[in-house]
């Protein structure tokens, strides 16, 4: 996707100036990003280190004015949301978040937070394991293409995990958290619920042959180190 066609030049530019809103501080950002600047890649810059400052009112109406020239821009949309989600205000974040899914459904990284959206709600001590289920089923419908697109991204796997021992999935979860170990090094406790997760699935089936794999690796990851 992308609202200026072949202009990977734009793209690249708005790219950078995500980066430069999100990795250094305000007064940094400002000195890259001048704040009397109007161009579109400063009010974009501006707009994430008003956020991540707390200064959430501002951050709002930078990202609108980004709106009101690109109403149809999933990227700000997402800020958007991003913003809402800093705020606490949770409900609000979903909705944006699911308009730019809407135009963007591969972006992996908008299914993983409105994952976390989910699950978060989860805790709520007032609703009942029906509910709960349901909000960790709905989870899970945004993790699967989330890991579909980026298996590589670390909390989308511990997200899932979460979600299937909500459901009861002890094998889906052990599987979920073995994944989830094996990608921050812990592979001794990788190894530990791959192997549940191999006692649980049938054989033949495809999450079975994963959890297969993924001990076969760990076998040899662990033999060359000698902490089998």
């Amino acid at each position: 996707y992308s609202n200026f066609g072949d202009d990977y030049t734009v793209m690249l530019e708005r790219a950078k100036a995500k980066i430069t809103g999100y990795t250094v501080s305000f007064d940094k950002a400002i000195v890259q990003y001048p704040i009397d600047d109007p161009s579109p890649y400063a009010t974009y810059a501006h707009a994430i280190a008003y956020m991540r400052a707390g200064h959430f009112e501002k951050a709002h109406a930078k990202v609108d004015a980004l709106l009101k020239s690109h109403p149809k821009d999933p990227f700000y949309m997402e800020l958007k949301g991003d913003i809402f989600e800093e705020q606490g205000r949770p409900k609000q974040a979903m909705d944006w978040y699911k308009k730019a899914l809407d135009i963007v459904p591969w972006a992996s990284l908008i299914h993983y937070q409105v994952s976390t959206i989910l699950l978060q709600k989860t805790e709520d001590e007032t609703l009942n394991n029906t509910q709960r289920r349901f909000l960790a089923q709905s989870a899970i419908d945004h993790l699967i293409p989330a890991r579909r697109i980026d298996p590589e991204h670390i909390d989308s796997a511990k997200n899932m995990a979460q979600a299937y021992n909500i459901l009861g999935d002890r094998g889906h979860s052990a599987l979920a958290m073995a994944e989830y170990n094996f990608m921050i090094g812990d592979f001794y406790l990788a190894k530990r619920n791959a192997t549940l997760a191999n006692r649980i699935f049938k054989e033949y089936t495809p999450d079975k042959v994963k959890a297969q794999d993924l001990l076969a690796e760990l076998e040899i990851i662990l033999g060359a180190t000698g902490t089998q």
